[in-house]
């Protein structure tokens, strides 16, 4: 009896050990200056901060340049890179458009900035990567 007492006080102590080792998962709200294939440059109160997020899971959609995102994070934020674990992106607010046909009318849009452009054609490269590593 004293046996098995002590090999559950063992492994109890075991166990209540690992789960006070395990790293805390913290979270902040970033602003996304830059991305690449691992790796997000944020800005948090002006400081940049680079999350690895080769294995972190997206919320609410993808994040590109420019956008707001809340991460989830282990490790502290000094660590260079931050292993990110979940990326949860903070949609923008729509506009609302009446839109109202007028035959009568000649249809106008605004062109594309030159630098909506580029951003646009950066966004459709980097998704094609990730969907060709996704398949493979």
């Amino acid at each position: 009896m004293k046996k098995l007492l002590s090999i559950i006080t063992v492994c109890l102590i075991a166990i209540l050990s690992f789960n006070a080792c395990s790293e805390e998962i913290k979270s902040t709200n970033v602003s996304i200056k830059q991305m690449t294939d691992s790796t997000l440059l944020t800005i948090i109160d002006d400081h940049q901060v680079t999350f690895d997020y080769k294995q972190a899971t997206f919320d609410n959609g993808f994040v590109m340049a420019g956008d707001s995102a809340v991460v989830h994070y282990i490790g502290e934020l000094s660590d260079d890179p931050v292993k990110a674990v979940l990326i949860k992106l903070i949609p923008k607010k729509g506009h609302v458009v009446n839109a109202v046909y007028d035959p009568n009318k000649k249809l106008e849009t605004a062109p594309m900035t030159p630098e909506q452009q580029k951003q646009l054609e950066e966004g459709v490269e980097f998704a094609k990567k990730h969907q060709q590593k996704k398949a493979k």
